[in-house]
């Protein structure tokens, strides 16, 4: 009588275990795969004139969000001198980098798990007569590709096509 129940509980103990193995492995698999995005940067000759008409480099942000709105709402210069403290949690991730005029750049990456938007400021010299922000949804388990277009006082950011080429282009 002991060695049966010896027995089922040793069987019972193993069962538990492959069941709660077999859960986790199923959780893991349901969980979605991070989001790709491939953002070609392409900037125009006439980029971000200074004071004597001159093209000029630009500096750029990409942001990673959860949420779009608070960066749709923000001031440009408290965006970009504390987007840390502005943005919070709802911010993932961030590259910045220079652009110069007339310039095609492409970067491939993996969104943060939590990533539902792709953010993007431009540092214009005149601000106030510039576009200088735009974001667009990424959705999950799949590649983006986003067109960031740099203008002399604008900056616009869609959805794109995959390309082929070299470099996306």
């Amino acid at each position: 009588m002991k060695t049966e129940r010896r027995t089922f509980l040793a069987a019972a103990a193993v069962l538990s275990g492959l069941l709660i193995t077999g859960c986790a492995t199923t959780a893991k698999l349901m969980e979605p795969d991070p989001a790709k995005v491939v953002i070609r940067i392409t900037s125009s000759a006439d980029l971000n004139p200074d004071m004597m008409g001159r093209p000029s480099p630009i500096v750029v942000r990409v942001y990673e969000l959860k949420s779009d709105d608070i960066m749709n709402n923000a001031d440009f210069f408290a965006l970009y001198e504390q987007d840390t403290s502005i943005l919070g949690s709802d911010m993932t991730g961030r590259d910045e980098m220079e652009i110069p005029p007339g310039e095609n750049i492409t970067i491939e990456k993996e969104l943060d798990i939590e990533a539902r938007y792709i953010g993007v400021i431009a540092a214009y010299r005149d601000l106030d007569n510039a576009v200088w922000r735009g974001t667009i949804e990424t959705p999950l388990d799949e590649t983006t590709y986003i067109d960031i277009r740099l203008d002399k006082l604008s900056l616009s950011v869609k959805k794109g096509e995959k390309k082929g080429g070299f470099l996306g282009f």
